[in-house]
C-alpha cells in the first residue's frame, strides 16, 4: 500500500533514474490496479527529460527485443524511455526471451520500464533470474488503500506489526550512500508488501516463534530483516505465492520438485570466487557476480594414450589438457555417444564450474540447454560430501548410496518432511525417464575405508539400472584418474582443454560487463579496463600463460576490475590474491545472531590480539610444512594436501594464547579465505599453487633461503620445482641481485659434454630457466655482465638437454619453448641466411614400400636414380625464418605469387586461403607453442611455402652456385634424404651458406645396409626419436629436439613434427624418372584444384604416418596447423 507521499517519492525516483543514467538499464515497476497504472504512467510522462514510448506484449509479440529491433533509425538515435505492460500475456516464452537474450538488451541506449503485477514480478525472478540480477530497480505502485485507521485503532496486534514494518521501511533509507537506491527500493518494495498483505487481509505475517497470523492466514516467516526472510520450513522459500501457505501435504509434486531445482539453481549460480575487490572486502556485503553472466564455454580434447606409458608422464599430460580433437565441453557432452563420461581437469581448470552451470542450465529450462538434453532432471552430488553424508560400512551397499545422498541433498535444501514427500517421486522420474547425473569430484573422495572403492561401485550400479536416456558425468582430477584401480569401465574420457585466446577474450568481455555495475564503473570504463586487460595479456607472454586457466583468469580479472592494473609477475600476482584473502578473515563482519539481531563478528586479527602479518607466516610456516609431508606420502597428488586441525593448531599455537581453538577454526569453516574446510576437521588451501607460493614464501624468509632450495630442488625437482620458481620471485622483492643468486646456484656451472649427466641435473636446469623467465630476462640482463653469464649458462643448460636425447620428449619440448623465450642462441635457426643444409649426393635409392605391412597402395616401390646432388635443410623452416620473409613485405611482392595470383588467391593486400574471410600478409596464427620462434612454422599453404622459397633464393644470391635454385623438395628429394641412397657417406656434411660454399661436392661413399629402412633411423618406431602421437607432446616441438631421429645424411625430424610440402603433385606411382611427364608431375601453375604432396606426417598423427614411404595430399591453398616447409638447394634444372 501506498500513500501520496510514497507515490510520489517513488515516481521521483523513477524518473530520476531515466533522466540520470545514460546507459542501457531496466526497472520493474509493480502496480495492482490497471487504472492506477494509467495514472501512473501519465503522471511519469510529465516528469521526464526523455520521450516515452508505449508498448503492449500479446501471445503474438512475446519478446521486448523485437520492438526495440524496429525502432526507424531517428529513434534509434537517441536514447528513449521505452515502457512494456502485458507481459502476463506472452507467457510463458517470455522468461526465455529476456534470459537467453540479456545481452541484447545491454547494446542500445535506452531505459526500460516492464511494470508487473506481484505474481509476474516473482515468476521473473524465478524463471529468468540472470535478466532479473542485472536490473536498475523496483519500484513499488499499489493502489491507494482505503483508510484503515479504525481497524488499526481496534486491534493492538495489527498496529504493532503494521508499525514494525514500517519501521523497517524508514530504516532502510539510511542504507541509501552505503548499498544503492536498486537495492533499498527492492527491499523497501519487499516489506510494503508485506504491509499491504496484513492491511488487505490477503496474507499473514507472524512474527517469532509460535505467533499467530492475522487475518486467519498461515504462518509464513518467523522474521524479516534487511533482505533476508527466514521461511519456518525450508521448502516454502522456493515455491509460488500461491502455494507459500498451504501445508507441505498439500502442495503438488511438481511443485516440490520445482522448488528443489530453484534451489539448486540457486546455489549453482554462484560465481565461486565472488568479486574481491579490495574496496568491498571491508564492507558487511559480499558482492556476487552470477556464473551465468561470466561463464565461458569451455573446450575438451580426447587424451592421446601412448602405449606403456607412465602412470606419472600420463598423469602430466592429461593435466595439461593434451590430446587431439578439440571440442566445445558442451557439445561433447550433449553427443549422441556421450552417456557416460569422465571429464577430467587438473586444479582450476573449471571441471566444477562447469557442473554448476550445466546444472543451473537443466534446473531453469534455460533455452542454453543442449537438446540433447530437454526434459532430463539434473542430479548434481559433490562426491567428497557423498561420503561424508553416506559412508556405508559395508560395500556391497553401493547401489544404494547416491540415491541415499540424493535424498539427503533434497532434504538439506527443502526439509525432511518436503523431501519425504518429493524423493520417491524424482527417484520414479529418474528411473523411469533418465536425468542427468552430475557426479563431481571422483578424485576428492578419500581411499581410507575403501570410500573411493566404493564410490565407483555406486557410480557402476547406478549406470547399470538407468534408463538409455540417462546421462551421467563423474569429474576427476588427472592425478587420480591416470591409475588404473580408480577408472570407469566404458566410460569415455574428456580432458579439459586450457582456455584458448578467444575464449580468454569472451571471458574478459563478460567480466567487466557483468563487474561494471558491481563496482561501481560506467560501461564505458568498464569496457576501457577490459581493452587494458587483454592488452596485457598479449605484452606479458607469462600472464598469457597463467590467462589459459580459467581460476588464475578470474584472480586476474578481479584484481583488473579493483585497480585497473595487473602485477607484473605471477609471484606479485599471488601476492596480492593471499592479500585479497586473507583480507576476507581480517574485516569485521556483519551476521545475525541468535536473536535474529545483527552483530559483529571481529576478524581474525583482533580475536587473536595479533597483527596480519603474524597470522600469514603462521600460514607459511604450515604450507611448507604439509607441502613437505604430502611429498613424503605414498600417494603424493597434484592437488592441494589436506590438512588436519592438529596440523592447523600446531602452526596457531604461537598465536592463540587463551583463545578458544574453535574461534580460531570459525574462520576458515565459515570464511572463504586462504584456507577452506573440506570435511569435518581437515582442511585445505583453495589450490595447489597457494600452498606452494605460501611454502615459497616461507622458505625465501629463511637465512639460508639459497641452499635450502638448492638442496630440496635437487632431491626431487618435480615436486619443489614451483615452489623454487615463485621462491626466486619473491626473493626478488627484496632485490633482483637475491633472486639471481638462487638461479646461479642452481646452474652453478655449464653443461659437461658428458651422457651420463643425471636427469636430476636436466629437470633442475628446467627449472632454472623458467624461474629466469618470471624474473622477465633475458631483458633484466642487459648490461649486466653478472647476469648475462647466468643466462647464458641457462641457455646452454636447456640446449644441451634438448639435444641430449634425454628423459621424455615432453620435457624436452618444454625446455626447447623455454630456450625460445628466454632467447636460442642458435643462428642457424632464427636466421634464414644461416640456415643450415645437409649434403645428399647423386646416386640411386629405393622410393616406396617393400613388405611393409603399413604401407599404402600408393607405395610401390622402385628404384630412382637421382643423377644430382643437393642440399636440403637440416630442419624444417621456423618462425623465425618464416617472420623475415614476412617483415621484408614478402606477402606483398607480386614476383613471389605467381601462381596463386593466376589462381585468384593473392593481390597486394594479401593471400586468402581456404579458411581465410579476407587476404592476410601472415602465416594464419594458431597460437602458443604453435608461433614460438624456433618451432616449425605451421599454418601455410603450399603458395606460401613456394613464395618463401623465391625470397629465399634471393637473400642467397652469390651464396649459391650458378644454375642452381632454392625450391621445395620434390618427393624423391624428400625422400632419399629420409631413408639414405644404395651408397651413403661415412659421416654427414652439414654447412650454412653464410659460413662456406653451398655446391657440388662428392664425399667418400660406402653401400647402406639398410637402403629399405622405413624410418629415418631404422625400421622400428621408436617415439622417442620423433614427434608424433606416442611422443606425448600434442603439439609442435622446437627444431633440434629429436636428434636421435635424424637419417643418415644429417637431417631431422623429417619424420613428425610438421607435414612438409613437396613441390610434386599427388599422382600415382612410379614416380617418372625425368622428361614431360616428371615436368608435368612438377608444374607450379597446375591448377589450384589439383592436390600438392605433403610428406614426414606430424605430432598428431599415428606412427604408420611417419614412415619414409608415406604420402600425403592436399590442395595447396590449405594451411593446418601442422603443415610446414622444408627448402632444397639443388641445379635448378631439376626443377621447372
Amino acid at each position: 500500500m501506498l500513500d501520496d507521499a510514497a507515490h510520489e517519492r517513488n515516481l521521483q525516483r523513477l524518473a530520476l533514474h531515466f533522466n540520470e543514467v545514460e546507459r542501457s538499464s531496466w526497472v520493474f515497476a509493480r502496480f495492482t490496479s490497471t487504472a492506477y497504472l494509467q495514472r501512473i504512467r501519465a503522471e511519469l510522462a510529465l516528469c521526464l527529460n526523455l520521450q516515452i514510448l508505449d508498448y503492449a506484449l500479446g501471445p503474438t509479440r512475446r519478446d521486448p527485443l523485437g520492438y526495440l529491433d524496429e525502432l526507424p533509425p531517428a529513434a534509434q538515435a537517441q536514447r528513449l524511455v521505452i515502457s512494456f505492460t502485458g507481459l502476463e500475456q506472452a507467457l510463458p516464452e517470455l522468461f526465455g526471451y529476456l534470459d537467453f537474450q540479456r545481452e541484447a538488451y545491454t547494446v542500445h541506449p535506452h531505459g526500460l520500464l516492464f511494470w508487473v503485477t506481484e505474481d509476474l514480478w516473482r515468476q521473473v525472478m524465478q524463471r529468468a533470474p540472470n535478466f532479473y540480477s542485472r536490473h536498475g530497480g523496483v519500484f513499488d505502485f499499489r493502489s491507494p488503500a482505503p483508510d484503515l485507521a479504525p481497524a488499526l485503532a481496534q486491534d493492538a496486534a495489527l498496529q504493532a506489526q503494521v508499525a514494525d514494518l514500517q519501521g523497517q521501511v524508514q530504516a532502510l533509507e539510511v542504507l541509501r550512500s552505503r548499498y544503492g537506491d536498486a537495492w533499498v527500493n527492492q527491499q523497501q518494495a519487499e516489506l510494503t508488501a508485506q504491509q499491504h498483505a496484513l492491511l488487505t487481509g490477503s496474507g499473514a505475517i507472524a512474527q517469532g516463534a509460535g505467533a499467530q497470523a492475522a487475518s486467519g492466514g498461515s504462518v509464513v516467516a518467523e522474521k524479516i530483516y534487511g533482505n533476508v526472510t527466514i521461511f519456518n520450513f525450508p521448502w516454502q522459500r522456493w515455491v509460488s505465492a500461491v502455494y507459500e501457505k498451504a501445508p507441505v501435504g498439500k502442495v503438488p509434486l511438481d511443485v516440490l520438485q520445482a522448488a528443489y531445482l530453484r534451489a539448486l539453481a540457486e546455489e549453482c549460480s554462484r560465481l565461486p570466487l565472488g568479486v574481491m575487490d579490495p574496496k568491498w572486502v571491508r564492507t558487511t556485503q559480499d558482492r556476487q557476480i552470477a556464473l551465468p553472466d561470466v561463464y565461458v564455454d569451455l573446450d575438451v580434447v580426447t587424451p592421446a594414450l601412448g602405449r606403456d606409458q607412465d602412470e606419472r608422464e600420463l598423469a602430466q599430460r592429461l593435466a595439461r589438457g593434451e590430446g587431439r580433437d578439440r571440442t566445445p565441453l558442451l557439445d561433447a557432452v550433449a553427443a549422441p555417444d556421450a552417456r557416460a563420461l569422465v571429464l577430467l581437469g587438473d586444479a582450476g581448470s573449471g571441471k566444477s564450474t562447469f557442473v554448476s552451470y550445466l546444472t543451473f542450465l537443466l534446473a531453469t529450462q534455460s533455452p542454453r540447454t543442449p537438446a540433447a538434453f530437454s526434459g532430463l532432471l539434473p542430479v548434481r552430488l559433490l562426491l567428497r560430501e557423498v561420503t561424508a553424508w553416506q559412508a556405508p560400512a559395508n560395500p556391497s551397499a553401493a547401489g544404494q548410496l547416491l540415491w541415499d545422498a540424493l535424498k539427503t541433498d533434497v532434504t538439506r535444501r527443502l526439509g525432511q518432511d518436503a523431501a519425504d514427500r518429493v524423493f520417491r517421486h524424482l527417484q520414479t522420474r529418474l528411473l523411469q525417464q533418465g536425468g542427468l547425473f552430475l557426479l563431481d569430484g571422483l578424485d576428492e573422495v578419500p581411499e581410507a575405508n575403501q570410500r573411493r572403492q566404493t564410490i565407483l561401485k555406486a557410480v557402476r550400479a547406478l549406470a547399470a539400472m538407468l534408463p538409455a536416456a540417462a546421462r551421467l558425468l563423474v569429474t576427476a582430477r588427472p592425478y587420480a584418474y591416470a591409475d588404473p584401480q580408480w577408472r570407469l569401465p566404458g566410460f569415455r574420457v574428456l580432458t579439459l582443454a586450457p582456455f584458448a585466446p578467444e575464449q580468454v577474450e569472451r571471458f574478459i568481455a563478460r567480466w567487466y560487463e557483468a563487474a561494471a555495475p558491481a563496482v561501481g564503473l560506467s560501461l564505458a570504463v568498464a569496457q576501457a579496463r577490459g581493452s587494458l586487460l587483454r592488452q596485457a595479456l598479449q605484452d606479458r607472454p607469462y600472464l598469457a600463460d597463467l590467462a589459459s586457466r580459467p581460476l588464475l583468469l578470474t584472480l586476474m580479472a578481479t584484481l583488473h576490475s579493483s585497480w585497473g592494473e595487473l602485477p607484473a609477475d605471477r609471484a606479485d600476482l599471488y601476492e596480492e590474491t593471499v592479500e585479497l584473502l586473507l583480507e576476507r578473515w581480517q574485516r569485521a563482519k556483519e551476521v545475525n545472531g541468535p536473536d535474529g539481531q545483527p552483530v559483529i563478528e571481529p576478524g581474525i586479527a583482533q580475536v587473536l590480539q595479533v597483527g596480519k602479518d603474524q597470522i600469514r607466516r603462521a600460514l607459511q610456516t604450515l604450507a611448507y610444512t604439509v607441502h613437505r609431508r604430502q611429498r613424503a606420502a605414498t600417494t603424493a597428488g597434484d592437488e592441494a594436501a589436506d590438512i588436519s586441525e592438529g596440523e592447523v593448531l600446531v602452526a596457531f599455537k604461537p598465536l592463540l594464547g587463551k583463545v578458544d581453538t574453535e574461534a580460531l577454526l570459525r574462520y576458515p569453516r565459515e570464511r572463504a579465505g586462504l584456507l577452506l574446510a573440506r570435511r569435518p576437521g581437515v582442511y585445505a588451501f583453495p589450490h595447489r599453487s597457494f600452498q606452494e607460493f605460501l611454502a615459497a614464501c616461507y622458505l625465501a624468509d629463511q637465512p639460508d633461503a639459497t641452499e635450502t632450495l638448492v638442496r630440496l630442488v635437487n632431491d626431487d625437482p618435480a615436486w619443489w620445482r614451483e615452489v623454487a620458481i615463485l621462491a626466486a620471485g619473491k626473493k626478488k622483492r627484496g632485490g633482483l641481485g637475491g633472486a639471481v643468486a638462487v638461479v646461479s646456484a642452481l646452474i652453478p656451472d655449464l653443461p659437461a659434454d658428458d651422457p651420463k649427466i643425471a636427469a636430476t641435473r636436466w629437470r633442475v636446469a628446467v627449472i632454472a630457466g623458467q624461474a629466469l623467465l618470471e624474473l622477465h630476462f633475458p631483458a633484466q640482463a642487459l648490461g649486466q655482465r653478472h647476469y648475462q653469464a647466468v643466462l647464458r649458462r641457462g641457455q646452454q643448460w636447456l640446449l644441451a638437454f634438448m639435444r641430449s636425447g634425454a628423459l621424455t620428449p615432453r620435457e624436452r619440448a618444454e625446455a626447447g619453448v623455454l630456450l625460445a623465450r628466454l632467447g636460442d642462441p642458435r643462428d642457424e635457426v632464427l636466421s634464414s641466411a644461416a640456415m643450415e643444409f645437409c649434403y645428399i649426393p647423386a646416386g640411386s635409392f629405393w622410393m616406396g614400400s617393400q613388405d611393409d605391412p603399413d604401407a599404402g597402395k600408393d607405395e610401390s616401390p622402385k628404384g630412382i636414380d637421382l643423377s644430382y646432388g643437393y642440399w636440403i635443410g637440416r630442419y624444417p623452416v621456423t618462425n623465425a625464418q618464416f617472420e623475415e620473409f614476412v617483415t621484408a613485405g614478402g606477402y606483398r611482392e607480386p614476383r613471389y605469387w605467381r601462381e596463386a595470383e593466376a589462381a585468384g588467391l593473392w593481390s597486394v593486400a594479401g593471400f586468402a586461403g581456404w579458411r581465410d574471410k579476407g587476404p592476410r600478409q601472415k602465416p594464419y596464427d594458431f597460437g602458443e607453442p604453435h608461433h614460438v620462434a624456433n618451432h616449425p612454422v605451421v599454418g601455410t599453404s603450399w603458395y606460401e611455402a613456394l613464395a618463401y622459397t623465391r625470397w629465399l633464393n634471393e637473400r642467397l644470391a652469390g651464396q649459391i652456385p650458378a644454375g642452381w635454385a632454392v625450391q621445395l623438395p620434390n618427393e624423391p628429394e624428400w625422400e632419399k634424404a629420409a631413408r639414405g641412397g644404395v651408397e651413403i657417406p661415412a659421416q654427414p656434411l652439414i654447412r650454412s651458406a653464410a659460413k662456406g660454399s653451398i655446391g657440388k661436392e662428392t664425399p667418400p661413399l660406402h653401400l647402406n645396409p639398410q637402403e629399405r629402412q622405413r624410418y629415418p633411423w631404422g625400421n622400428d618406431p621408436d617415439a622417442n626419436r620423433a614427434n608424433y602421437d606416442e611422443s606425448g607432446i600434442g603439439t609442435t616441438s622446437a627444431v633440434g629436439c629429436f636428434p636421435g631421429g635424424a637419417s643418415v645424411y644429417g637431417v631431422e625430424e623429417l619424420s613428425g613434427n610438421v607435414w612438409e610440402w613437396a613441390r610434386s603433385l599427388y599422382g600415382k606411382y612410379p614416380y617418372p624418372a625425368s622428361g614431360a611427364k616428371r615436368e608435368e608431375r612438377e608444374n607450379l601453375t597446375a591448377a589450384a584444384s589439383e592436390s600438392r604432396v605433403l610428406r614426414g606426417g606430424s605430432y598428431f598423427v599415428s606412427r604408420a604416418r611417419v614412415r619414409c614411404a608415406l604420402r600425403h595430399g592436399n590442395p595447396p591453398n590449405f594451411g593446418l596447423e601442422d603443415y610446414g616447409l622444408r627448402v632444397v638447394v639443388a641445379p635448378s634444372a631439376s626443377a621447372v
